[in-house]
């Protein structure tokens, strides 16, 4: 096996677990490893760097303009939940890069991809794809749908993307490392999504929604036991329906 020298951004666990991975099963392989969230300083990462005797920095301004300005080349960038967009500049260090999406591109590029996945009422997924100047615009190494029962919670079916997409780099990494396999152009279908985009519909005024204000009446004034709780039909079955309802900045 070649030895690969691959520049690293991190965060998570999922980057984390991704990371132990890649020293267990590519240790041949030359690391440097970028941490991109500053909470992770005194943390197990840190901790395990050290061990494993891998060169590491925690990601600012300076150490931005240090990988720009540097000859090194690369054979890969990857970039493991790190929590930045990384410039053209870094990219262009190597000729390969790869990113882990948590959702099914090109449908849900951007931000809050779970979230979309169960507003749109499609499936949710893991993208493994090139990364260029656009955000999650780059070609496509490898994708997967993961299909779930509705009605789901956002945080229940954002959980199991976690894992799968550590699963699923676990699984195509060392196929895409050796570039056996040729990425593929995505198509587009709708707008890059924004954070601003899914906190735009977070909050719904009832004060101004006569409808919504009696379905929250209705189902407050059966909230007693799972006897006389409000019951609502949703895609042929019916479900007890409970709120927990807490003053804005109650924990």
């Amino acid at each position: 096996m070649n030895k690969k020298k691959i520049l690293v951004f991190l965060s998570h666990k999922v980057g984390f677990e991704c990371l132990k991975f890649l020293l267990k099963k590519f240790k041949g392989d030359s690391y440097y490893v970028i941490l991109t969230n500053n909470e992770l300083k005194n943390n197990e990462i840190k901790k395990f760097l050290k061990e494993k005797k891998i060169k590491y920095n925690f990601f600012t301004k300076n150490i931005e303009k240090i990988i720009i300005k540097t000859n090194i080349k690369y054979d890969w960038i990857i970039n493991l939940w790190g929590s930045i967009i990384i410039k053209k500049e870094i990219l262009n260090k190597s000729r390969n890069s790869l990113n882990i999406h948590p959702g099914y591109l090109p449908n849900t590029r951007g931000k809050d991809p779970v979230y979309w996945a169960m507003k749109l009422e499609e499936f949710a997924g893991v993208t493994l794809h090139q990364m260029n100047e656009k955000v999650d615009e780059g070609k496509i190494w490898y994708r997967k749908k993961i299909f779930y029962k509705s009605p789901v919670k956002g945080k229940d079916l954002y959980q199991r993307v976690l894992k799968e997409c550590v699963l699923f780099f676990k699984e195509k990494w060392g196929i895409i490392r050796n570039t056996k396999k040729k990425p593929f152009k995505q198509k587009r279908i709708r707008k890059t999504f924004k954070r601003k985009d899914m906190l735009s519909q977070r909050f719904i005024d009832l004060d101004k929604n006569n409808n919504l204000k009696n379905f929250f009446l209705n189902i407050l004034s059966h909230d007693y036991t799972p006897n006389y709780s409000s019951r609502i039909k949703f895609k042929k079955k019916i479900y007890n329906i409970d709120i927990n309802l807490r003053k804005k900045d109650e924990k």
